[in-house]
């Protein structure tokens, strides 16, 4: 799996960051939420579309803020 970018929000406790990456051999695309640079396992999305995964990737920082 080839990482590609993020996004990323501090907040007064912690740093919240969505990364992306591309995942060849399924041919899809993978959002995966970091708390304070710890991979949070059940919040993961996959997506045939890059266009989709920057969509999520900033309602999953959206959300996470909340």
């Amino acid at each position: 799996m080839r990482y590609l970018y993020k996004l990323s929000t501090v907040t007064d406790t912690q740093t919240i960051t969505v990364k992306l990456y591309k995942d060849t051999e399924y041919n899809e695309y993978v959002c995966r939420l970091f708390y304070d640079n710890v991979e949070r396992t059940d919040a993961s999305y996959h997506t045939d579309t890059e266009r989709d995964a920057a969509a999520t990737m900033q309602t999953m920082l959206e959300f996470a803020v909340i």
